[in-house]
């Protein structure tokens, strides 16, 4: 017999029943009195709720069905958009098990399971030409919930037949998502469930995916909605018989207790289950401070098992010595009632770790006022505020970032004019030997001020990277090599690099720049010599290692490591290693920028960077980059550069460029090289030139940050579109990376870093334009 339809028989059985008690409740009533009978209200009231509970007892058993179904409907059309999404079309009978696509769209089958208990299982299937159902994607399924995936619970392999008959799969393969009420019954077990097409990017249905629910739990919950209606008409009926038994004689009140007191056992019951699964830690304290009530999640939380702590003391064994003070003065205010109901707290748990706490307080009075015991609810916080730390050392790093690159780009326009002056003053011939001097230590000073700012724009990630796949050991077993010079002779260096590590894609300069910077911190940190380790190993980060670094990703990483045996880094000023100008050295002795360009490179390599250090034992550095999709190449020699044949011809140079001094500077420069200098501040400005002197304007020069709404690279694609043979050269603070994604250099446009000197500007345009400039034409 079917399940609903036997259910239906319950509740004949259950009106049976409560007519039967009537029936009884009449006859002992007039046994215990003479003449005492029912009111006849009481039947016409009794045969009411039976008629009205039937249907309401179905309604709930309905509604609960149209539930599951409409919650396994809603899952199956988002599923199967998120297969098609992650590649399912790609999916064939040829597809080998260890396929990327098929493994992680196996994944993500798994964490709906887990995230969503209502679907007991999960699949897609296909139909072939021939006719033939298939299965493509099936995960393991624990089907009976004892956390053991035996081999009658593992997914159908791919392609694996399907032969039982299911109208809601055909409809699903025309098209239609549906749930199929009707169960079906398979060598799984018996289902009803959803279907839902999956589509191809042509928006054809190749494939259909399911959500199994088991026929069992879901007669199971239907029958669990009728049962809870059954509860609440007997409530009533018991409610309705002890006012008859009241009206009809004394001994009623016998019949009214009943259903109060088992109305009171099920409210303890609820209250003992809704403590022992609470997400929050429970406990109850004594006046004195003795435990009261401990729940399963403060067992969890501190360590401590409900048996060993009822009627103990246990404020020493969960407050340390530190906050035991805090304590004391939150716990007097609960019992003064003037405070203390929320707080953090250090905790310790029973295994020695030191957690942090948010608890929340409420002092338990009597009738008369009196503080009675104390309740408390806490909930470990511990990971959550690492990780609000964490991310708010992440949002400054990128504060300063951009700030950082901000400052690197405007500087750069500064160091054009002083190191093109100084260059130009270096240039003349009749210039004084002291005034040499001082435009030489200019010039010097300027280089070096270049150097920072190209550090300010490596750590901003800023900087042009170019990748390549290369093996790390070989750049590390390289800098090596280089490492003894910068080292001295009482520094040991100590290499260990572990085989067979996969490539990665790095920037070999920058790989350089890091290892080379690492160095020298551990060097001066090591002023009477010491060891530095360099190695290199593959790990493997679990899902959860965002845990411990935002930034870590789970899986395989390629680990640069780097040790010393120096003085190391103070608790207090490791968090701030990597910012800017911060320095642990004496004045005068750094600068505070190359741990900082080291943090701004691994960022440009999808990696992160882990530090530990410990004062007086030495710092540890630990770079973790992703493994490469490449293979190495090997490297072939580039043919030397050879400069176009010289031409002499004069040239039209329009200069855009809204500094004034640079503008200027650049005007200069190319009106000595022998160009005839056309100049614009802005956009607008350079289009009215462009208006009256295209017809002779050979090139663009053009800056790229540019104030009034329009960049150097609208500019040129504006000037472009009236004569697509002119030349343009961009010019910025920036690196081409970041100033023109995408740009690669051609015969008609080039791109120039700033800083430049007014030598760099000539020969480069030189070269660009096949011109051999005049460098005295503004004597002449």
């Amino acid at each position: 017999m079917p399940p609903l339809i036997s259910q239906n028989y319950g509740y004949a059985i259950f009106a049976g029943v409560a007519l039967a008690l009537f029936i009884g409740l009449a006859f002992l009533l007039s046994r215990s009195r003479n003449g005492a009978k029912l009111p006849g209200a009481i039947w016409v009231l009794l045969a009411a709720i039976l008629v009205g509970g039937w249907w309401r007892v179905e309604d709930a058993g309905e509604k609960q069905r149209q539930h599951i179904a409409r919650i396994v409907s809603a899952m199956a059309p988002t599923y199967a958009r998120e297969m098609a999404r992650n590649g399912h079309a790609q999916l064939t009978l040829e597809t080998p098990p260890d396929d990327p696509v098929y493994r992680r769209l196996l994944q993500m089958q798994r964490e709906w399971i887990v995230d969503n208990p209502g679907a007991h299982d999960i699949y897609t299937m296909r139909r072939l030409a021939d006719g033939r159902t298939v299965f493509m994607v099936d995960a393991d399924t624990d089907y009976d919930g004892d956390g053991i995936v035996t081999d009658s619970e593992r997914g159908a392999e791919l392609g694996r037949e399907y032969e039982v008959p299911d109208a809601g799969l055909d409809r699903a393969f025309q098209g239609e998502a549906n749930f199929d009420f009707e169960p079906i019954t398979d060598q799984w077990g018996t289902w009803v469930g959803a279907w839902a097409p999956v589509y191809d990017a042509a928006g054809r249905t190749e494939a259909v995916l399911g959500i199994d629910f088991d026929a069992r739990r879901w007669f199971a919950a239907i029958g669990a909605a009728r049962r809870e209606r059954f509860l609440q008409l007997a409530f009533l009926l018991a409610l309705v018989g002890a006012a008859g038994w009241a009206i009809g004689a004394l001994r009623a009140d016998v019949a009214r207790r009943r259903p109060v007191e088992e109305g009171l056992r099920q409210a303890q019951e609820r209250w003992n289950l809704t403590i022992e699964q609470m997400p929050l830690a429970l406990i109850e304290w004594g006046q004195n401070g003795e435990i009261l009530a401990w729940n399963p999640e403060a067992e969890r939380i501190f360590g401590h098992p409900k048996a060993d702590v009822l009627g103990s003391m246990v404020m020493d064994l969960i407050v340390p010595p530190s906050a035991r003070r805090g304590f004391d003065q939150v716990w007097h205010s609960l019992l003064a009632q003037t405070g203390g109901r929320r707080h953090l707290n250090e905790n310790v748990t029973r295994d020695g770790r030191t957690i942090t706490c948010e608890w929340f307080n409420a002092p338990v009075m009597d009738r008369q006022g009196r503080v009675v015991s104390i309740l408390s609810l806490a909930q470990d916080i511990t990971q959550r505020l690492n990780l609000e730390q964490q991310m708010r050392q992440s949002q400054k790093m990128q504060a300063i970032g951009l700030l950082a690159a901000g400052i690197a780009h405007d500087f750069n326009n500064i160091l054009t004019i002083i190191q093109g002056h100084a260059e130009l003053l270096l240039g003349q011939k009749d210039l004084p030997a002291l005034g040499r001097e001082d435009a030489e230590r200019i010039a010097t000073a300027a280089e070096r001020a270049a150097d920072l700012t190209r550090q300010l724009l490596t750590f901003s990630r800023r900087q042009a990277m170019f990748a390549r796949p290369i093996q790390l050991n070989d750049a590390m077993a390289a800098a090596a090599g280089m490492l003894g010079r910068v080292l001295g002779a009482n520094i040991a260096l100590r290499c260990e690099l572990s085989p067979n590590l996969p490539p990665i894609e790095a920037d070999p300069s920058m790989l350089d720049q890091i290892v080379t910077n690492l160095a020298v911190n551990s060097r001066d940190a090591m002023p009477r010599g010491g060891v530095l380790t360099l190695a290199t190993r593959l790990v493997e980060f679990p899902a959860d290692a965002a845990t411990r670094n935002p930034k870590a990703r789970p899986g395989p990483a390629v680990c640069l490591h780097v040790s010393d045996t120096g003085c190391g880094i103070p608790a207090d000023k490791l968090p701030h290693i990597f910012e800017p100008f911060f320095t642990t050295k004496e004045v005068g002795k750094g600068t505070g920028l190359g741990l900082a360009a080291v943090h701004g490179i691994v960022e440009q390599h999808r990696g992160w960077i882990e530090v530990s250090s410990e004062v007086g034992r030495g710092t540890t550095v630990e770079i973790f980059l992703p493994p490469g999709v490449h293979a190495v190449e090997a490297e072939t020699p580039s043919s030397p550069y050879s400069l176009p044949v010289p031409a002499a011809e004069c040239l039209t140079v329009l200069v855009v460029e809204d500094d004034h001094t640079v503008r200027a500077l650049v005007r200069k420069t190319l009106e000595r090289g022998g160009y005839h200098v056309l100049v614009a501040v802005d956009g607008p400005s350079a289009q009215a030139v462009w208006i009256r002197e295209q017809h002779r304007i050979d090139v663009l020069f053009t800056d790229m940050m540019m104030p009034n709404g329009l960049s150097g690279r609208e500019i040129a694609e504006m000037f472009l579109s009236d004569r697509p043979d002119l030349r343009v050269v961009y010019a910025s603070g920036y690196s081409a990376e970041v100033a023109l994604p995408g740009f690669l250099e051609s015969e008609t446009q080039m791109f120039l870093q700033k800083p430049f000197l007014p030598t760099e500007l000539l020969t480069a345009l030189g070269q660009f334009l096949g011109v051999n400039p005049d460098w005295n034409a503004e004597q002449k």
